[in-house]
Order: structure tokens, then sequence, then C-alpha cells
């Protein structure tokens, strides 16, 4: 009797042994059949609501099975927008049924010159817009991926990248969770760095997707890598780039913060398409925090440094009288705001700069030489010049004395300074067509509303001008006793160039066409 249990035991142990066996090898088969793979090329497809293949399906284990060849097209298979080699799916057993998922050496290519303007839209919903913590998945691992943007004119191309796709758990209050991207690439444009490319966003992935923010961080790499010369219509040829680009959406619009450091550019890369012609020089740019919208320009801090700027360009664009020399100023601080510039600290140098401009502005005659103007200090403040400290030095030629014409002398005096010389040394310099000038020089004073003209030298450092009549030094202009009002001076000045700034700023404000739509 006890011969016959164990007999049957043993066989009702055979046929459950046999049957898992059999059964698991069945399931096996069905894994590999093309009937299975059919089926999640479906529910994948159904899933992103795009046309998908996959060529195969290998199960590795229990909790691992990795889809071979995945490919998806926009809708009508119009074009292919994603490929990868392999996507392994990684079940996590003490998780429940939460799983990963780790994709593998592939492609996103994003192209507006194939794309309308929905498929932007269409396919960022297809990729986020979807309760994920319904669907259980926990995690997305990317490895050696090429992500290209093109977006008319401008074309970004990323490769080799590896990222990571988490989810919080979710809120207490509304269940809601929140996705974050980080994608890191030391290739941009096919320009290799040594330090990381990194982008980070957040997003909310539901059917109302909400991108909440996007984080570009460049290391030091030349501008021309960073591929704006189609979308800017500008070439970039020269300089170095670093920085952070922040891009969010407020009230339905998008905003971008930018700051960052810019090394080594040239004004002629920027400003040779200008009308009025492009101006040579090199700059430096520190920029603490910019912010632009899709009406443009809202706001920026920033300092700077431009070196070797031509005058005569400068003179040009802004539709001065023409100059020649060089200028170099740096821009210690600044800030401007939508109603212009709210603060804004300068100091600079003008050297070998041409007279001819100023004696025009005088009235007929001659002076010879070349003017040194210092700008030891320049502070605005809600575009009223608040204090200012210039010198201003004429330099004789190097080959021979410095001259004047007596007419200029008379009518500079009264025109520039509001005073008139003296009977007994006006009628000195009448009697000379040109005198021999020792030295022209003057320091320029700006505060509380007012300018001081001050001079340089002399008895009591009074003296401006000083001559030599006879033989003899003699100070034919000394510094005026009352100051001038500052205000109509500046208006004259501002009237002059405020239509070419505007130009400026206005030729490079980004447009909505330039920022691929959001939903």
């Amino acid at each position: 009797m006890m011969l016959r249990h164990r007999k049957v035991l043993l066989a009702v142990s055979l046929l459950v042994a046999g049957g898992s066996f059999y059964s698991a090898l069945g399931y096996a088969v069905y894994l590999h059949s093309d009937r299975y793979r059919t089926k999640k090329e479906r529910e994948l497809a159904r899933f992103l609501e795009l046309p998908v293949s996959i060529g195969d399906v290998k199960p590795q284990n229990y909790y691992r099975a990795d889809f071979l060849d995945i490919r998806a097209w926009l809708p009508g298979k119009r074009s292919e927008i994603f490929r990868c080699d392999v996507a392994e799916m990684h079940e996590l057993p003490r998780q429940g049924d939460a799983f990963g998922l780790v994709i593998r050496n592939g492609r996103l290519v994003i192209d507006d010159d194939q794309w309308n303007v929905n498929d932007y839209r269409y396919v960022l919903r297809s990729g986020l817009a979807h309760d994920f913590a319904a669907l259980q998945l926990r995690w997305v691992d990317l490895y050696d991926m090429d992500l290209s943007w093109r977006k008319g004119p401008a074309a970004f191309t990323v490769r080799k990248a590896t990222g990571h796709i988490g989810f919080t758990e979710p809120a207490m209050d509304t269940g809601e969770i929140e996705g974050r991207i980080s994608v890191i690439s030391h290739t941009l444009n096919d320009t290799r760095t040594n330090e990381p490319i990194n982008v980070v966003a957040r997003f909310r992935p539901s059917r109302n997707l909400a991108v909440y923010e996007v984080v570009l961080r460049v290391p030091s790499m030349p501008v021309k890598a960073l591929g704006l010369e189609s979308l800017l219509g500008v070439e970039q040829t020269h300089g170095q780039f670093e920085g952070r680009l922040i891009y969010r959406e407020e009230n339905g619009h998008p905003h971008v913060s930018l700051d960052g450091r810019a090394v080594g550019i040239e004004l002629l890369d920027w400003t040779k398409s200008l009308e009025a012609g492009p101006i040579r020089g090199r700059f430096d740019l520190q920029i603490d925090q910019a912010e632009l919208t899709d009406m443009g320009l809202v706001s920026a801090k920033f300092s700077g440094r431009a070196q070797a700027l031509n005058l005569t360009d400068l003179a040009r664009v802004f539709g001065l009288a023409p100059l020649e020399g060089a200028a170099a100023f740096e821009v210690l601080s600044a800030e401007i705001g939508d109603a212009g510039v709210v603060r804004m600290s300068v100091r600079g140098e003008v050297v070998d700069g041409s007279l001819e401009p100023i004696v025009a502005m005088i009235g007929p005659g001659k002076l010879t030489g070349t003017f040194r103007l210092k700008v030891n200090s320049l502070d605005v403040a809600d575009n009223q010049v608040v204090s200012a400290d210039v010198d201003f030095e004429v330099v004789p030629p190097k080959d021979k004395p410095g001259t004047l014409d007596t007419e200029l002398i008379i009518h500079g005096a009264r025109k520039l300074m509001g005073v008139e010389l003296s009977p007994l040394i006006s009628a000195t310099l009448r009697r000379l067509d040109s005198v021999t000038y020792s030295r022209l020089a003057f320091k320029l004073i700006a505060d509380e509303g007012q300018l001081r003209i001050l001079g340089t030298h002399g008895a009591g450092r009074r003296a401006i001008l000083t001559v030599k009549v006879f033989g003899t030094d003699l100070a034919v202009v000394t510094q005026p006793e009352r100051p001038m009002e500052l205000a109509p001076l500046m208006t004259q000045l501002r009237t002059t160039g405020q239509e070419r700034l505007r130009e400026l700023f206005q030729r490079y404000q980004p447009t909505t066409t330039s920022v691929p739509a959001m939903p």
C-alpha cells in the first residue's frame, strides 16, 4: 500500500515537473515567435500613436527581454524620427509590475524640413504625454544616442549621448508625478569638448503635458560650433562661449534666460550685414543674466570689454561725422530693461582720434594733430548721465609743432564753452592767422545735472589752451566760471544715437518662428 502511494506521488511530481517544463518551453517559443513580436509592435504603436516596427524580440530571462531594431515614423511613415538597435525591458520584481527601460545605440531626429507645424506637438505628446505612474515605468536609461534638431536654418546635433529619465513618486495632494530628463554628451555639431554638454528638462508626464523647464549647459567651445550662423544671419569665425540657457513657459509664452561668457568675439562677424556697414573690433562679454521672450530682449545684466574698435566704423553706423582712430572701452557693470538703460558704469580710451569732425562742429579753420580721450568714469542711471570724469587732450603731430587757426579759437570758446575772450587776447589773436599751441587739454566733470569744463595746466591749473605768441606762452582760453546744463546736451546726443541703437537691437531680436511650437 505504501509503495503504491509512493508511485502515485512520483507520477504526479513527474507530471507537474514535465508540465512546467513544457509550459516554460512553449512560452519561450511563443516569446520568440513572430506573433509575439507583432503583438508588441501593435502595443507600442498604440501607446505612441505613431507607426512603429520591431525587428526581433529576444527574451533573456524571466525579468528581461530585448527588443531589437526599433523604428518609429511620423504619421503616414513620412519620415523616420527614431531608431535604436536595442531596447532592454527590465522588470523590477520587488516593485510589483514596475519596469525600467534601457535604450542603446540609436538616433532621434526632429527635422523642420520634413515636419509640419503640428508634428512638433504630436511627437512631444506621443513621447511624454502618458500616465507613467499607471504604466509602472520607473526609469529610462539612454546610451550612445544621437539627437538631431533642425528648425528652419538652424541645426544642432549631439552625438554619443548618455542620459536618464526618472520619475518622482505621486504627489500626496494631486497624485501627479514629475519627470526629469538628463542628457550628457561631449560632441555638439561634430565639435568635441573636454567637458560635458548637459541638458536637463523637467516635465509633467500626462495628457495635460507641461514642460516646466529645459536647461542647456555648454562648456567653453568655439562660437562657430553652436551652429547659430543661419539662425542669426551671421557667420561667427572667432571666439569662445560657455554658459547656460534656461527655457520655460510663463502664461503660455516662451521665456529664455541666458548667462555665460563670450571671449574673443569679432564684431565684424556680427555687423557685416548692417546697412550702415560693418564695425571692426573685438569684445569679451560676461552675461550675468539676459531675459528674452517672443517679444525680444526684456532685460540684461552684463559686463565686458571692447578693444580695437574702429572709430570710422562707429561714426558711420551712428550717423556721426567721419572719425579716425581706435577705441577701447570696458563696461564695469550694466543693466538694461525694457525702458532702456537702468544703470551702467563705463571707462575707456580713444587714441589717435581725428580732429576734423570736432573742428567742423566749431566752424571754419584748421587744427593739426590728433586727440586722445580718456573716460575715467561714466555712470548712467535711468537713461541719464549721473556722473562722468573725462580727460581730453590734443596731441601735436609727431614731426612738427601743432598749429590752429586763431578764428577757430575765438569761435570755439564762444560755441563750446559759452565764453568770450578778453578784448586784449581777442585783438592779439586777430592780428595772426594761426598760432602754435603749447597745450590744448581739458577735463569734463558731470555731476548733479551739470557739466563743468576744467583746465589742466597753467596758473592754478585753470588753462585749457596755451599758445605761443611772439615766442611767449599765453593762456588764451581758461576754464569757464559757470557750469553748463547737462540735460540739453544729452537730449541732442540721444536723438542722434537712439535710432542707430534701435536698429542694432531689432536686427538680432529672436522671433517666434525660431522657437519650436509647444503644446
